[in-house]
């Protein structure tokens, strides 16, 4: 006979949905007029039995076997492939961004991952996170093993082993992945999280997942074409007037412009501060350059080849008087740092360690600012390097404020502009290592369409572009943000906007053979016409150029949420095939 069940059965839930076997079988003899459930059972042999329970109608399968023992472990919706779906993209994209793996190993036995368990600081809030990070994985992982007959025994033993097989190849690759770190307690804290969604599922894993069905299906019974395009219609302008306002944050304002345009140094001319080396070239443009242009133009060996379209361009080899062609600025002088720094008899103008060329900048600050981009090409070579901490060319004013600089620090590049994500509360300095040299040539540009920003070096775009978006001016009111991260914000960012309305198209979707040609229409409609207006939208507030990229990103995401919603089928409570 069935035995009392309230929750949880052998490995996994025991309830059908609360009602007493008792109930069930008087049920089943008024409808059927049969005997009770086991006699059933017996007079079938291994055929399964189909039990109605009550009014909600759901229904289990009982084998000879099991009629004693448990009902069907899927007696309940499954959600296994979403969950699992979900998990695994939030751990690689949490664990292995930004996806640039180097060809070396930073520990010199790297299957060790060469650290220990000690604590470092903030380390308690780190460890939570990791937990936290592989629930999802351990609940989605526990349902599917329960869904195929799996004991409560195997189910925790093969969750643990998989949640600590993954973190461990996570922390691995990411020995090869730039400013990432791994170790041991990652590992740890990672398969315990797994563990613990294990647990959860025990606990609660029925509850949970017929809660999450009766919402989805409240919502496929609701909805509508007509109802989802209302919705959908808000739902886009709202998100849609949230990123205008936010991509107004990567917009070139705020800048001094009783600023002074500097060679070799910043305003505040502080000893020591003097870079040491030689410009030959300054050209700035009020428009980023194509990527074309930029390796033609940093690829040249000609000293005097140049793009068309700059409104400032000085050239250093022929010496003074050093003019700007475009005539926007007035020549470039001589300036000898502060009050005690050198003494100028001593100095020659072409000497450049000790002395900084200037030329107000008011019109060309003006001019950057109309257009919210630029272009910044640098043809210069450094003659020291160890130690070096200085400021190659920058637009600034003082006592301390700086609308654009580019600096030499040891090996590396520096770059920084003002805007409102970079004045306040957020480091976003683009270092790039190893492009100086001592006593070698390079050719650099810096090119910024309103949103994005990429570095050529010699005639190579040399690292991953800059990008400012409404991903980082949202996380910018959170917590201080970092260059390293900048691709993310966009990422997560564009991911919440819209996946939900794919989630949404999904579950229409499953109507669409009902409703005909006109359902299938407006989804296609869906997937197309908002991240063409969405595309739209950032070009006209920032400026930035077209990118065919964006709008394919932004419709996969949208079919990704639709299919992910529609991963498992309709949500079932009976075993796959009957």
């Amino acid at each position: 006979m069935l035995s009392a069940m309230d929750g949880a059965t052998y490995g996994g839930p025991k309830f059908v949905s609360g009602i007493a076997p008792a109930k069930i079988e008087q049920q089943e003899k008024a409808k059927k007029g049969e005997a009770s459930l086991p006699n059933r059972v017996r007079k079938y042999g291994l055929r399964r039995a189909r039990l109605f329970v009550g009014a909600t109608k759901e229904i289990a399968y009982v084998t000879q076997n099991e009629a004693t023992e448990q009902v069907s472990p899927t007696a309940f919706p499954q959600w296994s492939n979403r969950i699992l779906i979900a998990a695994l993209v939030g751990i690689c994209f949490l664990t292995l961004f930004p996806f640039r793996i180097l060809p070396h190993a930073k520990q010199p036995f790297v299957f060790l991952l060469g650290k220990t368990l000690g604590k470092t600081p903030g380390a308690v809030g780190d460890d939570f996170l990791n937990v936290l990070l592989f629930v999802p994985l351990g609940f989605g992982l526990a349902e599917k093993l329960w869904e195929r007959r799996k004991s409560r025994a195997t189910i925790f033993f093969v969750v643990w082993i998989t949640g600590f097989v993954l973190s461990y190849l996570v922390e691995f690759t990411q020995l090869y992945i730039p400013g990432r770190d791994s170790g041991w307690e990652d590992v740890i804290t990672n398969s315990t999280g797994a563990v613990l969604g294990c647990l959860l599922f025990f606990a609660a894993g029925a509850a949970l997942l017929r809660f999450l069905t009766r919402v989805e299906t409240a919502i496929e019974s609701q909805v509508t074409l007509a109802r989802l395009g209302v919705i959908l219609v808000v739902y886009f302008a709202c998100w849609f007037a949230l990123s205008a306002g936010l991509q107004t944050k990567t917009r070139l304002t705020n800048w001094r412009p009783d600023s002074r345009l500097l060679v070799g140094s910043d305003a505040v001319g502080k000893p020591g501060s003097l870079w040491q080396g030689k410009v030959t070239k300054l050209e700035v443009w009020d428009q980023p350059l194509s990527r074309e242009a930029a390796v033609a133009l940093t690829g040249g060996t000609d000293p005097k080849e140049s793009a068309p379209g700059a409104i400032v361009a000085y050239d250093f080899a022929a010496g003074p008087p050093f003019s700007d062609r475009m005539k926007s600025l007035p020549d470039l002088s001589w300036t000898f740092g502060v009050e005690g720094h050198g003494d100028p008899s001593q100095l020659a103008p072409d000497n450049g360690k000790s002395m900084t060329l200037t030329a107000p900048a008011e019109s060309l600050i003006a001019d950057l600012e109309r257009t919210n981009r630029f272009a910044i090409h640098l043809v210069c070579e450094a003659t020291a390097q160890e130690g070096t901490y200085a400021q190659v060319v920058s637009i600034s004013g003082p006592p301390t404020v700086a609308n654009m600089m580019l600096r030499q620090q040891g090996s590396s590049l520096e770059f920084w502009f003002r805007s409102p994500l970079s004045a306040r509360h957020a480091n976003l300095a683009w270092f790039v290592p190893n492009i100086f040299k001592p006593n070698e040539v390079r050719n650099i540009l810096y090119s910024y369409d309103g949103s994005n920003l990429s570095l050529y070096v010699d005639g190579k775009l040399a690292a991953a572009p800059y990008r400012l978006g409404p991903g980082a001016a949202a996380a910018h009111l959170i917590h201080r943000i970092r260059p390293s991260e900048l691709d993310g914000y966009e990422d997560i960012y564009y991911g919440f906007v819209f996946v939900p309305a794919g989630i949404a198209l999904g579950i229409s979707a499953r109507a669409g053979r009902r409703r005909g040609v006109a359902a299938w229409l407006f989804i296609a409609m869906v997937l197309t016409v908002p991240p063409v207006l969405f595309e739209w939208l950032l070009i006209a507030v920032s400026g930035q150029a077209v990118s065919a990229g964006n709008v394919v990103l932004w419709a996969a995401l949208l079919g990704g949420g639709a299919l992910w919603i529609n991963a498992d089928g309709r949500s079932k409570t009976h075993p796959q095939g009957e």
